[in-house]
């Protein structure tokens, strides 16, 4: 009876173990995805360039948003939007910057996790990027002001 409890108790600490050990490497097979919210609204994105167990390196922003058809969120003049990460990425290493569509890109203020929207009507594509202890990545939203 004793080694009956015994090789069950081994058998459950081997699978738990298992467990463990598969789910903690696939959760860690890619970067964090954002939470990326307009108010009420959730901002889809798409996966961009990042390093992370390896490399991928991907079109500009609006090349990425044209070809992958990515409807912009609509949004107010001015409204905040919140991005963040779970886990955090390393303090001071999370950017925004906003993109033309000829290519050209400039930051974009990020106050405690939040980026204004412009205050003038249009489409605008951002791309967010951090760091974390294994690796980086960055990724593409787009906002209509209306």
């Amino acid at each position: 009876m004793k080694k009956m409890l015994l090789l069950m108790i081994i058998s459950a600490v081997i699978l738990f173990t298992t467990v463990y050990v598969i789910t903690s490497l696939s959760l860690d097979r890619y970067p964090p995805k954002p939470s990326i919210q307009a108010g009420e609204k959730k901002v889809p994105y798409l996966q961009s360039t990042y390093c992370w167990n390896e490399c991928a390196d991907y079109m500009a922003p609006p090349d990425m948003v044209k070809h992958q058809q990515l409807e912009p969120v609509i949004v107010s003049p001015e409204a905040e939007i919140s991005i963040e990460f779970t886990p955090k990425p390393w303090e001071g290493s999370m950017g925004v910057t906003k993109w033309t569509d000829d290519l050209q890109s400039e930051n974009v203020p990020l106050d405690y996790n939040i980026v204004t929207a412009p205050g003038i009507a249009g489409i605008y594509i951002y791309s967010v990027y951090a760091s974390w202890d294994k690796g980086s990545s960055s990724y593409v939203f787009a906002i209509k002001v209306e």
